[in-house]
């Protein structure tokens, strides 16, 4: 938190530029982990219902997780594209 806090802080308006390109970085950042984590999870769920077992079903477990992480990152994307022209 201490970091976040660090790069929040008001500075002259010169640095602003910096501090909204760094702060645009970690949010990505953090995007990339939710998705993935999502993804994964999402993908755990799909083949443990079906039953899929062993090495078979954890390659296909990555398989989907990958997909799916994709699929959540592009809608993310897309969505965040839309609210910004609708600005």
């Amino acid at each position: 938190m201490r970091v976040l806090a660090v790069i929040l802080r008001p500075r002259s308006s010169g640095n602003s530029r910096k501090r909204f390109f760094v702060f645009s970085f970690i949010l990505r950042l953090l995007a990339i982990v939710v998705c993935g984590g999502a993804g994964g999870v999402l993908a755990w769920w799909l083949v443990f219902s079906l039953g899929w077992t062993g090495v078979g079903g954890a390659i296909a477990a990555a398989f989907f997780g990958m997909v799916l992480a994709t699929l959540l990152w592009a809608g993310g994307i897309a969505l965040a594209n839309a609210l910004q022209r609708r600005r």
